[in-house]
């Protein structure tokens, strides 16, 4: 079988190969449960941060879900109305483009640094509901090692709530 093997997420070394963003989120808000506005907003000001800090690195965005990748890719390119210097980075036209894309469609796709964000936000009451999409269904654990396995160097974890908040 093969649970009993081990497959390591980015290259070791390095203290910023592996790093979790906490989000802070209004469960209030009018949002889809399945995409944090906040969460898209961090997001999308790292994918800026990322571009004017390291052009030299391919990026991809991956997502639990794809209304979560939907609102992202508009709200980048909303993004890119006020940072019209950052687009030509994020074409199509160069050897690795950039990609946001679901956890779905996303195996086979490498990048020197990922941003995997979570998406999913807590309920009006605050409770985290459990209902992680891809993740939830059959074959679930796969397409979640293929997202931490596209980055070669970097992978950034975005979400709304931590481990601690977990039951």
């Amino acid at each position: 079988t093969h649970a009993a093997r081990l497959t390591t997420v980015p290259g070791v070394g390095g203290t910023d190969r592996v790093r979790m963003e906490i989000v802070d989120s209004d469960p209030i808000a009018d949002d889809p449960v399945d995409s944090s506005s906040d969460e898209v907003t961090r997001v999308v000001e790292l994918v800026l941060d990322h571009v004017r800090t390291r052009p030299h690195e391919s990026l991809g965005v991956v997502t639990l879900g794809p209304r979560h990748a939907e609102r992202l890719d508009a709200a980048l390119r909303h993004a890119l109305i006020r940072a019209p210097e950052v687009a030509p980075y994020l074409r199509g036209d160069r050897a690795e483009p950039f990609f946001i894309k679901d956890v779905e469609r996303v195996p086979g796709d490498v990048r020197d640094a990922i941003i995997l964000s979570l998406g999913y936000g807590r309920s009006v009451d605050g409770r985290i509901l459990y209902r992680f999409g891809a993740l939830g269904r059959p074959g679930g654990e796969r397409r979640l090692t293929a997202a931490t396995l596209c980055s070669r160097e970097r992978l950034t974890v975005v979400a709304t709530f931590g481990a601690d908040d977990l039951s």
